[in-house]
């Protein structure tokens, strides 16, 4: 199976490009419980900050999982 690089590298500008984003609007630790509904969902800042910073790494294991079972 071929990794695709390209795939990896934009899912990457896109996390970074957040993070930068969020620094810009003045986030700050006290922001943490801010929430929002997404999808029917009460979803806070902190877990859309977590799900964000972890889905590379997930998306890595998922990759070596796939291959492992080809």
């Amino acid at each position: 199976m071929k990794t695709d690089w390209s795939l990896i590298r934009e899912m990457m500008s896109a996390a970074i490009d957040t993070c930068e984003r969020i620094e810009a609007c003045g986030y700050s630790e006290n922001d943490r419980d801010a929430s929002a509904v997404l999808a029917g969902q009460d979803v806070s800042v902190y877990e859309m900050l977590v799900s964000a910073w972890t889905y590379p790494e997930n998306i890595r294991y998922k990759i070596i999982r796939s291959r492992h079972d080809n």
